[in-house]
């Protein structure tokens, strides 16, 4: 497709965006994909395969890692209706569809799991007996309960209302500078009811939900942290205990500081996501200036999400001390990996045609017949 728009006036209403522009986002975005795709996969089967997929807030964190590879996967459908496939749509109709359900559903589950991930750090901090009740099956429930509610709050909708239209670019109206697969402009004020009344839900509320959670909990741990250190400094068969309390100190900070990562990955990716979303269906794009900033927009915020999405496994590493660890040695035992001798390939010795020591398999010293009584 040629992006040289600015050569003839028929191009320059059709695409909104300079070549240079679709070449930048494209390398940043295919860093961004393949990334993702490694980084969620890796700190996926470190918790899987290891003891660390017994605690409670692992599975969460399993969890979203499987929401961010999946919004990983479908990202070169985002960099293709956003470039090559701006004005004609190539590929299957429903890769489109497809594209849209997948982003919407792993947005609202992902801000779903931040929600109940914080609320679940405020009871282990505030209510640690209570939360000791809860174990891995609640977890898990609960997880698939949030994938669940999502697919139907978040995918159905989209799927229905996105799709491959004929846009009238210089029409007066908002939808003039999307690409071919977008929202339907028959499906716009569906869409909008959805924004008014779900994004408030699905999106604000967790916003403000995971803030005011993350400053309660860091008032939380800065008391306890002042009465433990009084409690040191009155008592003196209390320092006995020093040990034990600058441990646990510890491991409240390293939990106050996962929980403030995740909500800044978070805030990062999902702010400019609305905020974009709102601004492109009540903006009318009457000039090509306005077109591109609309274009560019779209773009900043999406990498913005995507970057979000990669950084959240560098975070749960370099948060928890097992994760790393663990992560440290699979990556290890990749990189010493040897073909096990069982199944590597025979090698025979000179003349004789015996198995060498090298496979594990003794040699034949002599042959059968030698071995055989005189006759």
């Amino acid at each position: 497709m040629d992006f040289e728009f600015n050569r003839t006036r028929h191009h320059r209403t059709m695409l909104p965006f300079y070549p240079y522009q679709a070449y930048i986002f494209t390398f940043i975005l295919s860093i961004l994909f393949v990334f993702g795709l490694f980084a969620n996969a890796v700190t996926f089967f470190v918790i899987a395969r290891t003891k660390l997929r017994k605690s409670t807030f692992n599975i969460f964190l399993m969890s979203l890692c499987v929401s961010d590879f999946l919004s990983a996967l479908f990202s070169p459908i985002f960099i293709y209706r956003r470039t090559w496939g701006y004005e004609t749509w190539h590929i299957p109709r429903l890769f489109c569809k497809f594209f849209f359900g997948i982003d919407q559903w792993t947005s609202v589950v992902t801000a779903a799991h931040i929600t109940t991930f914080s609320l679940l750090r405020l009871i282990s901090v505030r209510w640690p007996h209570a939360f000791g009740k809860i174990n891995a099956c609640h977890a898990k429930i609960t997880v698939s309960s949030l994938w669940a509610i999502s697919f139907f709050i978040g995918f159905i909708p989209f799927f229905m209302f996105c799709g491959i239209v004929e846009k009238i670019r210089n029409a007066p109206k908002a939808g003039g500078a999307w690409p071919a697969c977008s929202l339907l402009i028959s499906w716009i004020p569906s869409f909008k009811i959805y924004a008014y009344v779900g994004y408030p839900i699905f999106f604000y509320a967790p916003i403000v939900c995971v803030t005011v959670i993350s400053i309660t909990i860091s008032i939380l741990l800065w008391k306890r942290r002042r009465i433990r250190l009084r409690h040191i400094a009155q008592t003196p068969r209390a320092m006995q205990l020093n040990g034990a309390i600058d441990k646990r100190l510890r491991k409240d900070r390293q939990a106050l500081a996962q929980l403030t990562l995740i909500v800044a990955s978070f805030l990062l990716g999902y702010v400019p996501h609305i905020v974009y979303h709102f601004y492109t269906t009540n903006t009318v794009h009457t000039t090509q200036y306005m077109r591109n900033v609309d274009w560019v927009f779209g773009m900043v915020e999406y990498t913005c999400l995507r970057f979000s999405e990669c950084m959240n496994p560098v975070i749960y590493n370099l948060s928890s001390s097992k994760i790393r660890k663990q992560t440290l040695l699979m990556i290890s035992n990749c990189r010493n990996f040897k073909v096990p001798m069982a199944i590597r390939p025979r090698k025979r010795s000179r003349g004789t045609g015996s198995l060498t020591p090298e496979n594990g398999i003794a040699m034949q010293s002599t042959s059968r017949s030698s071995l055989s009584p005189p006759r």
